[in-house]
């Protein structure tokens, strides 16, 4: 019994410190699990279950279904495919890169598949399957390339040569700048060589590891097998180049020099320009002062005649005035400068200032009409001559230039510009009336002087009544023609002054339509004139509009056989509108965008008529500020509408009296 009761105690002791041992290495993978961030599951083949061991090796069951709706559809493909390679002993581990896990939170994770247990036939009966969640190294991953790419854009897009050696001295980087510098295409063509920094004889003598960073201006110039040390920058006999040259040693993190950063700028520019300015002072101190004497005659000869030299800034949209080079004596800005001229000058001085403003390229000379008079009291014009002056791109940035009094000149031009716009005006009236004359004054001439002749001859009495109808007939036609010829020859020549007064439309419109309609002549159908007023008091020029309203019925009396002739008025919107409308034969299609001009016949084989009775009209309406349109449609009637701007005093229309039936 005794020893029944040690072995049992010895057993429940050995028990305890196996389980122990056994929480001890639980809690050593629970924190190893937990600190990397690691999940475990297993799969049974045979029931095809999956069981899930959180942080805590606390565990639970999911079914293949089960899995299948959790994971992404790629997802467990890939896990399936891993899962039958291992099971089928194809392979003794499988890796794969879980894109989305639901469970933890969409996180990425990195799956591994591996053998757990396998029967007595050597079949995997379960596997193991370990989640690595790489979230944090992945996106430490993204940070360093981020840097390295940061690292990368600076190195190469830095405006110095840059180049790193390592701590023997061996060149192993370099940038593009660096690369131009040594006259070679990419940092490998020079670096296969192995240069080492201790080649070049200046810096062979410096302890790197001991160096603080160190700045000197170092002078490259050609010597005898420079070619050999390839990291000197190519230099032509006779030629030297200046470099800025900065010594920068790096360190890690245990203090240990590890590479040597060599910093350059080619400063050759700039020392040259320093030794040509010293060379060139004192032919700049000639130059100054011949600079000077030239402002002194400069001010003299401006001082001595009616001239200011001028300067617009397009920046500030100023114009500077000098009397003298040094000091401006008056200073306008874009606005102001209208104050000192005429309205008249103003188009041509704001196309000018808005060129300058626009930097426009080209030299601008304008005239100007001052609102300040001549010591004389004649009128002052002004000449304004700027050219442009450029920056050392080529850019204007300014115009320079010369205001001076051209009066005496423009009022010289002036006069014979008067002088001959008379003698044009005189010479036009003279060369149209001619031309009007000669065009059209022949046929009747000739028909009258032929039915005189025939006068003169042999004939029976019935033929000499047709001979004098004939004569009287052209004889009108001529006088008519003689008229129309004079009167459109002074409208041409501004010869025609618009006389207004005051009258009663109503009453005037129907006198002028009939008293035309009874010059006509015509007798076959009625003339009916409307009117929707009672009284219309106007003020109008009656006597020109009479013409108008002479040759328009005139020409529907001529033309229209059946039917009527209606002639209505209107005031609309300031203007008063007559519309004579007739049934005659009509304007053909062809000659409706020719109509109003001279010489155009309805029809070609009408002798009667000049073709000048509707141009009359038109140049009328226009001088009077009408306008005057035609619609036609052949064989049904034409329709003439005339509209005349004027002022109304008094109107009253007719009232409209409804009948029913």
């Amino acid at each position: 019994m005794a020893a029944a009761v040690a072995y049992i105690l010895m057993s429940n002791q050995k028990e305890r410190k196996i389980k122990e041992d056994g929480d001890k290495q639980n809690r050593r993978l629970v924190n190893i699990l937990t600190s990397g961030n690691v999940t475990l599951w297993t799969y049974d083949t045979l029931k095809k279950e999956f069981t899930m061991y959180d942080n805590d090796l606390s565990s639970f069951t999911e079914t293949f279904e089960e899995m299948q709706e959790r994971m992404e559809p790629a997802d467990f493909e890939n896990l399936m495919s891993c899962v039958a390679k291992v099971a089928q002993g194809l392979s003794e581990k499988e890796v794969f890169l879980q894109q989305v896990s639901r469970r933890y939170g969409g996180k990425q994770a990195e799956l591994t598949v591996t053998p757990l247990n396998k029967n007595y036939s050597g079949q995997c009966t379960s596997l193991l399957v370990t989640q690595h969640d790489i979230t944090k190294e992945q996106q430490q991953r993204v940070e360093d390339e981020k840097a390295m790419k940061m690292y990368q854009s600076i190195f190469d897009g830095s405006f110095f040569d840059v180049f790193i050696f390592d701590r023997e001295g061996y060149l192993v980087d370099l940038n593009q700048h660096a690369c131009d510098t040594l006259n070679v295409r990419t940092p490998q063509d020079i670096i296969k060589d192995k240069p080492n920094v201790k080649d070049v004889e200046n810096l062979s003598e410096f302890v790197f590891q001991d160096l603080e960073s160190h700045t000197m201006v170092t002078i490259v110039e050609y010597f005898e097998g420079m070619e050999k040390v390839r990291i000197l920058p190519v230099v032509k006999p006779g030629q030297k180049r200046y470099f800025e040259t900065a010594l920068i040693p790096i360190f890690d993190d245990k203090g240990e020099f590890v590479y040597l950063c060599l910093r350059g700028l080619d400063i050759t520019e700039v020392v040259e320009g320093f030794h040509n300015i010293r060379k060139s002072s004192k032919a700049l101190e000639t130059a100054t002062q011949r600079i000077s004497e030239v402002i002194n005659d400069a001010d003299h000869v401006l001082s001595s005649i009616d001239c200011k030299l001028s300067v617009f800034d397009p920046g500030k949209r100023r114009q500077y005035f000098y009397h003298t080079i040094d000091v401006p004596t008056m200073e306008l800005d874009e606005i102001e400068i209208f104050y000192t001229i005429q309205p008249e000058s103003y188009r041509v001085v704001m196309d000018n200032i808005l060129k300058a403003i626009n930097r426009v390229d080209e030299r601008l000379t304008f005239p100007m009409h001052s609102n300040y008079k001549n010591d004389d009291g004649s009128e002052r014009w002004l000449k304004m001559i700027f050219n442009p002056s450029y920056d050392e791109k080529g850019r204007v940035v300014r115009y320079v230039g010369a205001l001076y009094n051209d009066s005496q000149l423009i009022a010289t031009t002036n006069k014979l510009t008067e002088e001959r716009q008379k003698a044009l005006e005189a010479e036009t009236v003279k060369s149209s009336f001619l031309k009007n004359m000669s065009y059209e004054i022949r046929t009747p001439l000739n028909t009258i002087v032929g039915f005189s002749d025939l006068l003169g001859s042999a004939h029976s009495e019935e033929d000499e009544k047709v001979f004098v109808a004939e004569i009287k007939k052209n004889s009108d036609m001529l006088l008519n023609l003689i008229s129309n010829v004079i009167l459109i020859s002074r409208l041409d020549s501004n010869m025609v002054q618009i006389k207004k007064q005051s009258c009663d439309m109503t009453v005037e419109f129907n006198k002028m339509c009939h008293d035309s309609w009874d010059k006509a002549g015509n007798t076959q159908v009625p003339l009916m004139v409307e009117s929707p007023y009672e009284s219309l008091e106007v003020e109008i020029d009656e006597t020109h509009l009479q013409m108008i309203v002479d040759k328009i019925i005139e020409n529907a009396a001529r033309y229209t056989t059946e039917g009527s002739v209606h002639c209505r008025m209107e005031y609309v919107g300031g203007a008063i509108t007559f519309t004579f409308e007739d049934t005659g034969c009509g304007i053909p299609e062809d000659k409706l965008p020719i109509i109003m001009e001279r010489f155009v016949r309805v029809n070609e084989d009408d002798n009667y008529g000049s073709g000048l009775g509707l141009p009359i009209c038109k140049a009328m309406a226009e001088l009077m500020g009408g306008t005057v349109g035609v619609s036609s449609t052949l064989g049904k009637g034409t329709q003439v509408w005339v509209t005349i701007p004027c002022l109304v005093s008094e109107m009253k229309r007719k009232k409209i009296v409804y009948v029913e039936e």
